[in-house]
């Protein structure tokens, strides 16, 4: 069977002759999508994570668009370098500890995040002082090596004097507990990191530009169309349905994924094992970009 299904990925031959439920809900499910510049990350990452401490340990900024593959990156790697449990917590090893920055983040809020995630008793209303002694036992005690910190933007939203809180929290954990920091986050996150010199010269950015029209790009959706449980080739490597696939995503990662997703729901209820080109443009509820400009109207 699988030579029928040559297109597909060994995975998605195994769902291929499920009912219609089950290839949706295996279409639904998030996944991992592998292409250059994401493995460039990755290795820089890996080269990071190798490196031996130090009390200027270097760290890196991935900088995005919005659904442009940050956080699934992120994801990405700590999957690659899973905790082990131990047999008690002192014998717990945690080498890639992941966090989001809290909305309206301070410097009380990071410590608290990153001691919930160690899973280390505290108390909410100890003194700053006193938790950031217990981040740097903690993290000490179960071997962490990385920080990956997803939506470092979120650090903008806070008062100018919280954003500093926040900054020297981040620099002071980095340099007492020796340890590397991935952040993730959109343009104002680079804005943010820029207006402290120490940590701009520490967080070397990484980009990850939007798509464009491109042998990468057509990679990309050749990738995708091997998760896609659908019986039939759709081409997506066509130029007519990759360049309405990269407008209609607006060159976004996440975007495409959703969209090809939403198609290949849509195809399946149709009865059909391909998508067409009114399946693609039927699946396109909002671009992000009128998305964008409803929420700027109501605000």
């Amino acid at each position: 069977m699988s030579d029928a299904y040559e297109h597909l990925s060994p995975k998605t031959i195994e769902v291929i002759g499920s009912d219609i439920d089950t290839r949706i809900a295996y279409v639904r499910e998030p996944r991992w999508i592998s292409y250059s510049r994401a493995k460039l990350a990755l290795d820089r990452m890996k080269w990071l994570l190798d490196c031996p401490p130090s009390p200027r340990m270097p760290n890196m900024l991935v900088v995005g668009e919005s659904n442009n593959g940050k956080s699934q990156l992120l994801r990405q790697f700590y999957r690659l370098f899973p905790a082990d449990p131990g047999r008690n917590y002192s014998n717990s090893m945690i080498p890639v500890l992941i966090m989001e920055l809290p909305a309206a983040p301070d410097e009380g809020r990071i410590y608290d995040e990153i001691l919930s995630l160690l899973n280390a008793p505290f108390r909410h209303n100890d003194r700053v002082s006193k938790k950031q002694d217990m981040v740097a036992y903690y993290m000490n005690m179960v071997g962490v090596k990385m920080v990956l910190m997803d939506e470092m933007h979120h650090i903008a939203q806070a008062t100018p004097r919280k954003q500093r809180e926040c900054l020297n929290a981040i620099k002071l954990f980095g340099t007492q507990c020796q340890v590397s920091i991935v952040g993730a986050g959109v343009k104002e996150a680079m804005n943010v990191m820029g207006s402290d010199p120490q940590l701009s010269n520490r967080f070397e950015p990484f980009l990850l530009p939007k798509w464009t029209y491109s042998e990468d790009f057509l990679r990309l959706l050749a990738s995708f169309e091997r998760i896609l449980p659908l019986k039939e080739r759709s081409f997506l490597t066509e130029e007519k349905v990759a360049q309405r696939l990269l407008v209609l995503s607006e060159g976004l990662i996440g975007e495409v994924a959703m969209l090809l997703a939403r198609a290949t729901e849509a195809a399946l209820r149709e009865g059909k094992e391909s998508l067409s080109y009114s399946h693609i443009d039927s699946a396109v509820w909002a671009t992000p970009s009128e998305r964008k400009r409803v929420l700027e109207r109501w605000h």
